[in-house]
């Protein structure tokens, strides 16, 4: 209650639309008006900073997070550092939330084939937290990520 309600008019996972100038220049052409959201509207030093997070942010999408066969452990624990790095990031920045949900997906996949039971209470957590939100307490997304916390290993299973 008392707070502003905005609506996210650009998805900040396509290329173009990354940097604070690239989110301007559309918002001004495709909308006819100048953002003022809280990330277009920072001080010029904490918006190259934020523009750098976005970029990383962009970057570590196009990781694909794919896995082989041939993968040894501490490759497989740096693309779990990397899908975190991601999910924060998306997190961080306020992306939407189910850009949210699809960078903890990665990272619940990932904890479980490591067996890292700390990564993967903490994702599920957020995962539920944030399908309630988006989908509603009661929805079935909600209840998905609930049973991924409560018995990951069931949920795989079906």
């Amino acid at each position: 209650a008392g707070e502003e309600l905005t609506d996210c008019y650009l998805d900040f996972t396509v290329k173009g639309r990354i940097t604070s100038d690239e989110r301007k220049r559309l918002m001004k052409s495709g909308y006819g008006f100048e953002c003022q959201c809280e990330a277009c509207s920072l001080p010029s030093n904490l918006q190259e900073e934020d523009d750098i997070l976005r970029t990383e942010a962009w970057t570590l999408s196009l990781t694909g997070f794919e896995l082989s066969e041939s993968q040894e452990y501490p490759e497989l624990q740096e693309i779990l550092g990397k899908a975190m790095r991601w999910h924060f990031l998306r997190k961080h920045l306020g992306y939407k939330v189910t850009h949210q949900l699809e960078a903890a997906e990665v990272v619940w996949h990932l904890a479980m084939i490591l067996g890292d039971q700390e990564t993967l209470t903490q994702i599920s957590r957020e995962g539920q937290e944030l399908a309630s939100v988006r989908f509603g307490p009661e929805s079935e997304e909600a209840r998905v990520w609930k049973e991924k916390l409560e018995d990951p290993v069931k949920y795989l299973l079906g």
